[in-house]
């Protein structure tokens, strides 16, 4: 038999071998200065190992192992490559167009150009309409508050000082309750 392994060595002290295996290993290691000794560092090595108290990790120490090792990815950061690859398509796109000769830079550049420019006029022309929109609510609803408060005027007109303010604070009352009532349907939490 040759040298065996430090492996066969080690499988000899730990008792792994069979019968005919470990017989002819003891042989050998009776033959062979150099591997007894190997065979004793390794014996040696193993008992030390044996003999040192067992390791206690602390509770989720492998759920912060794991959590350090393999992070979830963010969220967030997921808007970036989607616009990245975005780019490099329509970077991709214009090159190919221009190789195939359907288009020249300058006409590609300018066609771009103006419809950017159409959205952004469309925008802006969408803006102006809902701004319009909005003045002409706010209008309204000025008006109807005039006219509420002009048959107010009239109805607390001949009747005593104390009805004005009473009806001053009905109307308040009510402002509070269809506000404060409603509020659940114009907020979200």
């Amino acid at each position: 038999m040759k040298c065996p392994t430090p492996d066969l060595l080690e499988d000899y002290a730990e008792g792994f071998l069979s019968g005919t295996e470990a017989r002819e290993l003891e042989a050998h290691l009776g033959r062979c200065a150099a591997c007894r000794q190997a065979f004793e560092a390794r014996k040696r090595w193993l008992e030390a190992c044996g003999s040192l108290p067992a390791l206690m990790l602390p509770p989720g120490f492998a759920q912060r192992v794991m959590a350090a090792a393999f992070p979830r990815p963010r969220r967030r950061r997921r808007l970036l490559p989607a616009l990245a690859a975005g780019l490099a398509s329509l970077s991709l796109i214009a090159v190919l167009l221009i190789a195939a000769g359907v288009c020249n830079l300058p006409d590609l550049m300018t066609g771009s150009g103006r419809m950017l420019w159409r959205g952004l006029h469309v925008s802006a022309s969408l803006g102006a309409k809902v701004v319009a929109g909005l003045m002409a609510m706010l209008k309204a609803a000025a008006q109807i508050l005039r006219l509420v408060w002009g048959a107010i005027e009239i109805l607390t007109a001949a009747a005593p000082p104390q009805v004005p303010v009473l009806a001053l604070a009905s109307l308040l009352v009510l402002a509070g309750i269809f506000v404060f009532g409603f509020r659940k349907s114009f907020i979200r939490r």
